[in-house]
């Protein structure tokens, strides 16, 4: 019984290690970039880009997000394609189990010739606009994820 390993340091460790490595185990971040500029909504529309990694659903949002883009492992097309002018990233979380997918937060980015203006929504959340240098001079969208989820981490 779990609960009987409770009643001691050793067996508490080993518990809280098997809770830990489950949690873990059992989420996946995905991120994914659409073209933004088009007025539609994102129903039935394939992203630009998509890559996910399995990570600990209880570290930060943007930590996640930016693990995500950053993995070698899942990634679709492995050939990055060129980011277009707006771009929509939306992170979402799918955990093990469950049919639902979880909308955690939607990114809008604005390239411009020098910067990036970033617009944040997260539900419940007062929607947050940063600016950031644009990531070289023909970024893919996994560059401008990438500079987008690290100046929001530290934010």
């Amino acid at each position: 019984m779990p609960i009987d390993l409770l009643k001691n340091d050793r067996d508490y460790r080993t518990l809280r290690a098997f809770a830990k490595a489950r949690a873990s185990g059992f989420s996946r971040t995905f991120v994914k970039a659409f073209t933004a500029d088009v007025p539609e909504g994102l129903a039935g529309r394939e992203p630009r880009y998509t890559c996910a990694t399995e990570i600990d659903q209880r570290r930060p949002l943007w930590k996640r997000a930016l693990e995500a883009v950053r993995a070698p492992g899942y990634r679709f097309p492995h050939e990055v394609p060129r980011c277009p002018p707006v771009v929509l990233l939306v992170v979402e979380r799918h955990t093990a189990g469950l049919t639902s997918v979880e909308t955690e937060a939607r990114v809008v980015c604005d390239l411009h010739a020098t910067d990036v203006s970033i617009c944040v929504a997260i539900d419940g959340e007062l929607p947050m606009a940063i600016k950031i240098r644009t990531p070289g001079r023909r970024p893919g969208a996994a560059d401008v994820a990438d500079a987008a989820f690290a100046a929001l981490a530290k934010a």
